[in-house]
């Protein structure tokens, strides 16, 4: 296989993957910086070891073997925060995430379209706190409200998604 054909396999199989390592990743590293460090180590990961990968297994599944490995190493770098998960639990998760992988894409694509169903100040809200990792003091800055308020709204927001979801989403 040519390198550009290989670069191409990899992207492909990286967009469809990406949502539920990052989703993964953002359970076990709640800092938003770190999860997207630890994001982006794993795709690099993820180049530098795609010949190991068998093409008759699930590509998410390794995807997220390989996360787990780069958020021990995260751990173990970080060391001494008494917040640290120890390496069952990591695992654990990850199994998880291994064994829902069809169900996580369904909610993904139906949480993306509760999104899109979303009020305008409340969808730039959610922006602003999970694709900008801004705080709650950040956001009522922009919006002239209080802390407090951007946490009752960010409530309520979450609890319309959650709602939506419910909705559209037929769990066994």
């Amino acid at each position: 296989m040519s390198e550009s054909q290989n670069t191409e396999e990899i992207a492909l199989y990286w967009t469809q993957s990406q949502p539920v390592v990052a989703a993964y990743i953002s359970t076990a590293v709640p800092n938003f910086e770190d999860a997207n460090d630890v994001l982006q180590n794993v795709a690099l990961a993820i180049v530098r070891s795609y010949g190991k990968f068998n093409k008759q297994s699930s590509f998410t599944a390794w995807a997220i073997g390989i996360a787990r490995n780069e958020i021990l190493h995260y751990y173990r770098k970080i060391g001494r925060d008494r917040h640290v998960f120890d390496d069952v639990l990591i695992q654990q998760i990850a199994g998880v995430y291994q064994d829902n992988i069809n169900e996580l894409y369904e909610i993904k694509k139906t949480l993306e379209q509760c999104l899109a169903k979303l009020p305008g100040r409340w969808t730039q809200i959610i922006q602003m706190r999970y694709l900008r990792g801004l705080d709650a003091r950040r956001i009522g800055q922009s919006f002239g409200i209080s802390q407090n308020a951007v946490f009752s709204l960010l409530y309520r927001i979450r609890q319309s998604l959650r709602e939506c979801i419910q909705r559209t989403v037929k769990y066994e």
